[in-house]
């Protein structure tokens, strides 16, 4: 009864869609991860994973040493050498 959700937004919808879609590329393309940064001082950290077309990009803060939950953000791009491009320039 508390989890019902009784509606979901375009901007919710449309990132579980690019999630699912992810999710699904996962199956028949391996995960390459791009890029990675942990800053200490400013407690933050962030990666760049591609997987086929798809760039998924997750983001957080640390705290104690460790990398927090994230926030997270796919790009579905026309080819992998497209992905990858992005993922540079990110």
């Amino acid at each position: 009864e508390a989890l019902r959700v009784k509606g979901v937004g375009p901007k919710l919808s449309e990132s579980i869609g690019l999630w699912l879609q992810f999710e699904e590329q996962k199956r028949s393309e391996p995960l390459r991860m791009v890029a990675s940064l942990r800053h200490d001082a400013e407690g933050k950290w962030w990666t760049i994973t591609l997987c086929g077309t798809i760039a998924w990009r997750n983001w957080g803060k640390r705290a104690g040493g460790r990398d927090g939950p994230g926030m997270d953000k796919w790009e579905t791009l026309n080819s992998a050498s497209e992905a990858l491009a992005w993922a540079v320039h990110a």
